[in-house]
């Protein structure tokens, strides 16, 4: 908020300067106008968006629990693979569903894939049941800024060791 008042007071002290010392110079008043337009919409920008304040704490937002990709591990072990990474980054996890289109009967599944960027990969003994939790964050609001539409999301996969297969590109 007081980003925005600020490139207010300051389009307005342009304004103020550019009237005294322009002498009715066309130009120059074009100029002050213009720097004055853009600074409001640049202030007005970072005010509402930018989170000048930092972020809250990372939030659990759902968990999923995944389902085998396929039946041996990396490593010629024994083992399911829960989570596979490709060459470009690319994570692919598949969890259950429940569906419009399964019968009584039936499991059905969706396939998913998330950008390498914001995952975390923990691998565990302990763990029996792989599954993905993510969390979010928001930007704090402050005196600075409102920070709207402005989340960041982390993907964390928890499986057990050698059950995340790596493609490799060796180019």
């Amino acid at each position: 908020m007081l980003t925005i008042i600020l490139g207010i007071l300051i389009a307005f002290l342009i304004i103020v300067i550019g009237a005294r010392i322009t002498n009715n110079n066309s130009d120059i008043i074009t100029l002050s106008t213009t720097l004055c337009t853009l600074i409001i919409v640049v202030s007005i920008a970072v005010g509402l968006f930018l989170p000048l304040s930092g972020y809250t704490n990372w939030e659990p937002l759902s968990r999923k629990d995944l389902i085998s990709l396929s039946n041996s591990t990396v490593g010629g072990s024994e083992g399911f693979i829960y989570v596979s990474v490709s060459s470009s980054n690319i994570y692919t996890y598949r969890y259950q569903v429940n569906s419009e289109f399964g019968t009584d009967t039936s499991k059905d599944f969706v396939t998913e894939t998330v950008d390498g960027e914001c995952v975390i990969e923990v691998e565990d003994e302990s763990i029996d049941t792989a599954y993905l939790q993510i969390y979010t964050r928001k930007a704090q609001k402050s005196i600075w800024t409102f920070g709207f539409f402005v989340e960041q999301y982390k993907y964390v996969f928890y499986v057990p060791p050698g059950s995340i297969s790596k493609d490799v590109n060796l180019s």
